[in-house]
């Protein structure tokens, strides 16, 4: 069920059933970032996360550009060293508080992103993206280096010196680059593609939502693990996992050969920390 939508700036805020849609809602701008937008799309990303009743999120854009980055206008506006750090900084804040929410997002691209564009699709858990897209990481052509925690993901997802190749050319790949390198989970045909991000959404949207949230924050943090960390890590969850509402659910409908209907664990997952 559909309700009604919240806009902050140019993001506008949407729910179908228990699947959060954000979407950039500006394409007459490109929907780039103006000067206002770390600041509307920090509370947008409150709106869906604060929501228990929310599962999983799908990120669009409308236009036939996903995002441009910072605008001309946000250009401006930065015009002392103290602009800038408090518009990174709190554009990066944001964006830690994507990666960091409860639910996993899904981003759908079906477009062009350059620069802090780009960076906002790779801060997403899975990328769709379709045969359109295209990720320009042009901050070594201007004289920048990546905002937006854009350099840390890029390694993070193609390796070290793939990133290095891809941000000191200030390089632009297309759609199936991008898939080779690991930016993006699979490319479709662009009139598909909402379609398949939110078959996505809704095939993890049916999982424990438990299981969910804490495949998220383990994956997340994994860079900086190591397998001894992990191993406690998952002795711990496993042994309060077993005794949880969703799990006897999962055992119950697979030994009755139907569709598990998961009730949530939340007052859990607050207390559990990874």
């Amino acid at each position: 069920m559909e309700s009604p939508s919240k806009q902050f700036g140019i993001i506008k805020v949407e729910r179908e059933g228990r699947i959060g849609i954000i979407t950039l809602n500006s394409p007459k701008t490109l929907n780039a970032f103006s000067w206002s937008f770390p600041w509307d799309f920090d509370r947008a990303v409150d709106e869906i996360a604060r929501d228990p009743k929310m599962k999983v999120v799908v990120m669009k854009a409308e236009g036939k550009v996903f995002s441009a980055g910072a605008s001309m206008e946000a250009l401006k506006m930065a015009d002392t060293p103290y602009k800038v750090k408090t518009y990174v900084n709190v554009l990066n804040s944001a964006l830690k508080k994507l990666q960091d929410m409860p639910q996993p997002v899904i981003c759908a691209i079906d477009g062009a992103s350059a620069g802090g564009g780009a960076n906002l699709v790779l801060s997403c858990d899975i990328v769709v993206a379709s045969e359109k897209a295209s990720f320009a990481y042009v901050f070594a052509n201007l004289g920048l280096v990546p905002d937006t925690g854009g350099l840390w993901n890029l390694c993070r997802l193609a390796g070290i010196m793939r990133a290095k190749e891809i941000s000191m050319r200030g390089l632009s790949l297309g759609a199936e680059e991008a898939l080779k390198y690991g930016l993006v989970a699979k490319v479709v045909p662009s009139d598909k593609l909402y379609e398949e991000a939110m078959s996505v959404a809704r095939d993890i949207e049916s999982k424990a939502g438990l299981s969910i949230q804490f495949i998220k924050r383990i994956c997340n943090r994994m860079p900086e693990m190591t397998l001894e960390t992990y191993c406690d890590i998952e002795e711990g969850l496993l042994s309060m996992m077993f005794f949880t509402r969703d799990f006897k659910e999962g055992v119950n409908s697979f030994l009755e050969k139907r569709r598990p209907d998961f009730q949530g664990e939340g007052e859990v997952v607050a207390a559990v920390k990874v």
